[in-house]
């Protein structure tokens, strides 16, 4: 399915872009930016079950991969001061998995109270 999206760089500053998103295998999420800075970019998640945690709930390694390019001048910049820009992405990143890894955390409580749909 298509969908807009707004990856944010710092601040209320997002960069909008329109992605594709397909599930070409049950435990993988491919997302191909289409218009937009980066089109043409690929970002590959895989998900892999792993053995129940002290407690035994379900755990899971998540894998995510990047291909990016794009001919556009903002693309250009942005490799340029990548070295500088690296720690910013990491927290970036940090922030938006803690808060996918919240929310899942959120709805599988849901579910096995019998409180959200599967």
């Amino acid at each position: 399915f298509l969908v807009e999206v707004s990856f944010k760089v710092a601040g209320r500053l997002v960069v909008p872009v329109l992605a594709r998103f397909t599930a070409p295998e049950p435990r993988t999420v491919v997302m191909h930016i289409i218009e937009g800075e980066g089109a043409g970019s690929v970002v590959e998640t895989h998900a892999t079950p792993l053995a129940p945690d002290e407690q035994g709930r379900p755990r899971t390694a998540v894998i995510e991969a990047l291909v990016a390019a794009s001919d556009r001048r903002g693309f250009a910049v942005a490799r340029a001061a990548a070295p500088m820009l690296r720690p910013l992405m990491r927290a970036s990143a940090g922030r938006l998995w803690r808060d996918d890894l919240a929310y899942a955390e959120r709805r599988w409580d849901l579910r096995a109270q019998g409180r959200f749909p599967g």
